[in-house]
């Protein structure tokens, strides 16, 4: 089997691919992990982390979690600043507040942030 992008899957067939992996495993007619992702369409390095979780917590450890940054991670602004300089480009423009900029422009909105509320953002 040719590999696939797992990305592109749901997590049920993900799920399936790694219980299909870990039968295989137990069935003992696949004796390493190169041959067991070469049919379940994973990489060994893949299958072997696969296989070390479910030999140490069973089969709830082949759950698929949900990818990604959780929701809000990362932000230099707390929502009633973001909103705040979202009206201030709205309404008005850079010069109207005092800025040496004719246009908004990334340099100009995070100079305004600076002024607004003392913090950093990087261009």
């Amino acid at each position: 089997m040719e590999t696939q992008d797992a990305r592109k899957l749901d997590k049920v067939a993900l799920e399936e691919r790694r219980k299909q992996a870990v039968r295989l495993y137990q069935s003992g007619k696949c004796n390493n992990c190169t041959e067991i992702g070469k049919i379940v369409g994973a990489h060994r390095n893949t299958v072997g982390k696969w296989i070390s979780r479910w030999k140490k917590s069973g089969l709830p450890a082949l759950k698929v979690k949900k990818c990604g940054r959780p929701f809000g991670f990362g932000r230099r602004l707390l929502p009633h600043e973001e909103t705040k300089i979202r009206k201030d480009l709205v309404d008005h423009c850079p010069d109207q507040l005092r800025l040496p900029f004719a246009l908004w422009t990334r340099q100009a909105v995070r100079l305004h942030i600076k002024i607004s509320f003392g913090i950093e953002i990087p261009v």
